[in-house]
């Protein structure tokens, strides 16, 4: 199993910061918080550069359990830049408003859709992941009203009902649905929730 080469700048992008906030942008800075030491990818897309924080470090989880969410994963780079390509007018995604992400991991793709203009509402089981996304979210100038992360278990009833209702179209679900990399397991019940 090989990943496609990243498309990562190999130094903080000043487009990414607003002119205020260009010192976070630092290549030093390698804190996240809670989570840990973390390094900062500059993921170069179409719509602008972006810079995740991971709650990793060479692949290896700071903290115990599983961090699969917690660090970049080549699809959701590869649909980060589909989306940005996409949002162009008379493209599939021009005329949509608002988004959910499944299985969001560090958020870039919720990220990049919030900066193109749709209003995301970012999900992934691991309440840590969603921590994470919103510090992403600031990170890249993206406005708690642009970007909101929830915790949502794909059995939970109640935290889907929060989902629907934070995408704010009366309890319906968003115009837009997007998941990459989402299920590791080859036991069919995971998919189940679905």
């Amino acid at each position: 199993f090989a990943l496609a080469e990243p498309h990562v700048c190999m130094a903080p992008c000043a487009a990414a910061a607003e002119p205020d906030t260009a010192a976070a942008y630092s290549s030093s800075d390698t804190s996240d918080g809670e989570h840990g030491a973390a390094g900062r990818r500059y993921i170069r897309l179409p719509c602008g550069c972006i810079c995740i924080g991971e709650a990793s470090v060479n692949g290896s989880s700071v903290r115990a359990g599983d961090a699969t969410g917690r660090v970049v994963w080549g699809a959701s780079e590869e649909l980060a830049d589909w989306c940005c390509r996409e949002r162009r007018p008379q493209q599939l995604l021009a005329s949509f408003s608002s988004a959910v992400e499944l299985g969001a991991g560090c958020g870039l793709v919720s990220i990049a859709l919030a900066k193109l203009g749709l209003h995301v509402v970012s999900t992934d089981g691991d309440t840590c992941a969603t921590k994470l996304i919103q510090r992403n979210a600031s990170r890249n100038g993206v406005e708690a009203t642009r970007l909101r992360a929830l915790q949502y278990a794909w059995e939970s009833e109640t935290q889907l009902e929060e989902v629907l209702q934070a995408v704010g179209r009366g309890g319906r679900c968003s115009e837009v649905l997007v998941a990459s990399d989402v299920i590791y397991s080859s036991d069919d019940t995971s998919f189940a929730p679905l």
